[in-house]
């Protein structure tokens, strides 16, 4: 356990895309953080890590961007993060009081990527033909997410995904749909696309408030009462000016036509 305050001085990169210690002087973080072979899983799948050398007394906290990742505590050493595909820091922090009750603060960083997507769950078989459904309509004056600018937030329950047809699936996580939205959407403060998907039950708490909205939006149908979602997985989508929320269509082609209504 290192006593240090935060630090402020370089880093040492082990090699690619591997854990970063934090380094004093002569003083090397005793964590390390463990995750997928090569530090990257396929699209629309969850990363894994945990993280080792902490003293059994100590509080472990993770810290992470919450406005693009969602994380799952497994136990006190490790938990499941889980994204839309993009490369992703996150920091491993050991707190604790010694017996002259001083605190003994640690922490490592580690950096991983969720990828292209990989192998699919099998969809269920060939549907029957039959009549076509009308398309979800637009709510011209409704923002079911508040702000200028393409913003789209799909509902989802992550342990259902091996359920999903592979149009579903690929919706949610595949290179075509993702490469739209950060062509198309909105940007935040840090420059990353104004899109999320998020399990129905995520904690939002830490989001900004326009996210906190269109979540809770989903949920209890929002002031007009209109919003609540009737299905899952559920997509949002809204301009500035107009918006939609429905079912996510079955399929990625049909999905790329309702996001351009909105975004171009």
């Amino acid at each position: 356990m290192v006593k240090m305050s935060k630090y402020l001085g370089g880093v040492i990169l082990l090699c690619g895309m591997l854990s970063v210690s934090v380094a004093r002087g002569q003083e090397v973080s005793k964590l390390k953080v463990t995750g997928p072979a090569g530090n990257k899983v396929a699209a629309g799948k969850m990363v894994d890590v945990s993280v080792t050398g902490a003293d059994a007394k100590a509080a472990i906290r993770w810290t992470y961007d919450k406005s693009r990742l969602d994380f799952r505590k497994i136990n006190r050493t490790s938990g499941i993060f889980s994204g839309l595909s993009g490369t992703y820091s996150i920091t491993a922090e050991s707190i604790m009081l010694d017996k002259e009750g001083n605190t003994q603060w640690d922490e490592v960083s580690y950096t991983f990527a969720i990828g292209e997507p990989g192998p699919l769950p099998p969809g269920p078989g060939p549907t029957p033909p039959g009549p076509t459904p009308p398309g979800p309509t637009p709510t011209p004056g409704v923002l079911p997410i508040a702000g200028d600018g393409l913003r789209v937030l799909i509902i989802e329950e992550s342990g259902e995904r091996a359920k999903l047809p592979i149009g579903q699936y690929n919706s949610m996580f595949g290179k075509r749909v993702n490469d739209y939205l950060r062509a198309k959407c909105a940007k935040d403060g840090r420059g990353e696309p104004e899109a999320r998907v998020w399990d129905k039950d995520d904690d939002t708490s830490a989001s900004p408030q326009h996210w906190k909205d269109a979540f809770k939006r989903q949920q209890d149908g929002g002031t007009d009462g209109k919003g609540k979602r009737a299905s899952l997985p559920w997509v949002m989508i809204a301009n500035g000016k107009d918006g939609i929320e429905c079912p996510l269509p079955k399929t990625v082609d049909e999905t790329i036509a309702l996001l351009t209504k909105f975004g171009g």
